[in-house]
């Protein structure tokens, strides 16, 4: 048998990895919005988007954290929740999470061009018809 003598880290291998890891920590918090304020709101009266979701989904993470972001305000629904919300979900066309209404424009999947354009629009009208 082989005598194994393990070396020590040196000290810029241990920085190396702290910072690895931290920038990974800071990612996974960007990335979910965990590091803006939530713009989800109760009423749909008071959004901007209403999104049907589930929990699970890593695309409806990043979505959360899309809205956060450009301060957009919305309503979401669990579709795995609420049966009613399900078959809102189906009966917009819905096959897969997230489904976003902007105003009368349906958006599937997080098409975040498309969404902050239906937003301006949204938000033209709304100065328009004042």
């Amino acid at each position: 048998m082989s005598d194994v003598v393990k070396k020590p880290r040196s000290l810029f291998d241990i920085a190396i990895n702290v910072m690895l890891i931290a920038a990974l920590v800071y990612l996974g918090f960007r990335y979910s919005g965990l590091l803006y304020p939530s713009t989800k709101v109760n009423s749909s009266a008071q959004a901007q988007a209403i999104m049907y979701s589930t929990k699970w989904c890593p695309v409806c993470v990043e979505a959360r954290g899309f809205f956060a972001r450009n301060k957009i305000s919305y309503v979401e629904y669990d579709i795995e929740a609420s049966e009613k919300r399900r078959q809102q979900f189906y009966q917009l066309g819905g096959q897969g999470v997230p489904l976003v209404l902007v105003g009368e424009t349906t958006i599937f999947g997080l098409q975040k061009s498309k969404i902050l354009k239906a937003i301006r629009l949204l938000s033209a009208d709304k100065q328009s018809s004042k």
